[in-house]
């Protein structure tokens, strides 16, 4: 780069002490020299080059761009003057919160730029975005992280899925943006073994791609490195692990009407703040749950009414108009469970006088709160709970609190989700990660007939059920990994 344009030497992002700032996913201890280096963004002669970039990748007839780890912050005087800039006009405090808020908004205002530059409404435009910088996908048509995790079980035999992630990508992507995940981390790789060296089995590439389309969202298969190779070779076992992807991805193909347009059936949101996933990692108990993610940022009256019960752990930044609305929609019956540190900035991140738990509590040393705390408020309810949420006791309240349409009931980890087609059907998906077991399903809801598919050798077609007062009832024989349950049924009653 240096040598085809000497220019971008001039380029260079800097860190605090005002050194350049070596791309972070390379190591360079066997090199003399660093040899890859983050760009400033703000500088005006990067950018025009990012822009003549988009400009000829158009010209070129190709479908989109994707700005793999471009996106990172600089330090140096130019930007230090934008923090400041930004500051004087929000009012936000000088803290590594704020210049994170700053970060963000900046990039995100880059990558809508480069978009509009396109000046074509079908070119995709994303940015590999990790974990602290997933609200700059907002600002793209897009969507796609590398931050899976291998989903199954760790060496102390508990479930590790992306369930969590999974959900706030699926959110951020509003039901019109693509989304896609590559499951780089792997469970029971030494320290030295990376994805380059150590790729997914091929079992784990199913359970992979299930998980992935049971929440809606794309599998990006990895092939770099070893697998790379020796498919290029020929290699009979790696030739088997990508035939065992294809599988999958075929039945998925076969399948399409049935995976277009879901409906969320869930009942309980998680409120998050657009910056990091929660729940990534999710526990045994978590298969008892389904919820969606809903951003502070787009909280409406329309978007806050099918929720019985909202989540709020750790909500540091909040509007006063945000505030209000969880009030109001909990004053009509709701129940807002917080955890932690709570509305304490406002949407600038400018620290706050007064919580505005000490209204709803009347709390006395609001410093020191009591661990757990309950107040009507209206109709509805509000919890409170100190320090960091307790997700096991809270699944518990949960299943109370937001009677499940759906109950499963086997011996071995098991995962699912549920989502609505409007004039079509309601179906299950589920995962699982132990093999061939028997599972006993209840359903809120009476039906007439249901139908399992699955990419498996196992029992598929009309299954038999069992009704009662409370719906219905039905055995699965066996789930080796995935299959789908279909309930044809009118969605009235079952959406609000």
């Amino acid at each position: 780069m240096f040598a085809r344009e000497p220019r971008s030497r001039d380029w260079l992002a800097q860190d605090k002490d005002g050194k350049p700032t070596p791309y972070g996913g390379a190591d360079y201890s066997s090199f003399t020299r660093v040899t890859r280096h983050l760009a400033c963004l703000q500088h005006p002669e990067w950018r025009a080059y990012l822009k003549t970039r988009v400009e000829r990748a158009v010209q070129a007839g190709c479908d989109g761009v994707m700005w793999d780890n471009a996106f990172s912050p600089c330090r140096c005087p130019r930007c230090q003057a934008g923090f400041l800039s930004w500051r004087q006009r929000t009012g936000a405090p000088d803290d590594p919160q704020a210049l994170g808020a700053y970060n963000r908004e900046m990039m995100s205002a880059l990558l809508a730029e480069l978009q509009a530059h396109a000046h074509r409404p079908d070119f995709l435009m994303y940015a590999n975005c990790h974990k602290g910088l997933y609200s700059v996908n907002r600002a793209a048509n897009a969507i796609d992280t590398e931050d899976g995790f291998e989903p199954g079980l760790d060496s102390e035999g508990r479930v590790v899925s992306n369930i969590g992630a999974l959900r706030y990508l699926r959110a951020e992507g509003e039901g019109w943006r693509p989304v896609r995940v590559e499951y780089q981390f792997r469970l029971h790789a030494r320290p030295s073994e990376t994805r380059f060296t150590v790729p997914l089995k091929p079992r784990s590439h199913q359970l992979a791609i299930a998980e992935a389309a049971a929440h809606h969202v794309g599998f990006e298969l990895y092939s770099l490195g070893r697998f790379q190779r020796d498919l290029f070779l020929r290699d009979p076992a790696a030739q088997a692990n990508l035939k065992a992807a294809g599988a999958y991805n075929k039945f998925l193909g076969k399948h399409e009407a049935e995976y277009v347009n879901p409906r969320s059936l869930a009942r309980i949101a998680l409120l998050a703040m657009m910056m990091i996933a929660k729940c990534r990692r999710a526990r045994n108990s978590a298969s008892a749950v389904c919820f969606d993610v809903l951003f502070t940022s787009c909280l409406t009256e329309d978007r806050l009414k099918p929720y019985d019960v909202l989540i709020a752990p750790d909500l540091i930044s909040l509007s006063s108009g945000q505030a209000a609305l969880l009030a109001r929609h909990v004053e009509k019956g709701a129940r807002l469970v917080i955890s932690g540190r709570f509305w304490e900035r406002d949407e600038n991140f400018r620290p706050r006088n007064q919580s505005i738990l000490d209204d709803w509590f009347r709390l006395v040393d609001a410093e020191k709160p009591a661990a757990d705390m309950k107040m009507q408020k209206g109709s509805g309810v509000v919890n409170y709970r100190a320090g960091q949420m307790d997700w096991e006791g809270l699944v518990i309240d949960l299943t109370k609190w937001a009677a499940p349409l759906v109950r499963v009931q086997g011996p071995s980890p098991f995962r699912f989700n549920r989502h609505a087609q409007a004039g079509k059907n309601r179906w299950l998906r589920t995962c699982s990660i132990m093999a061939r077991s028997p599972w006993r399903v209840s359903l809120a809801a009476p039906a007439a007939k249901l139908t399992i598919i699955t990419p498996d050798d196992g029992p598929a077609g009309n299954t038999r059920i069992r009704s009662s007062k409370n719906g219905t009832e039905f055995t699965i024989p066996s789930v080796d990994i995935y299959s789908v349950v279909l309930k044809p049924t009118h969605l009235s009653g079952l959406l609000k």
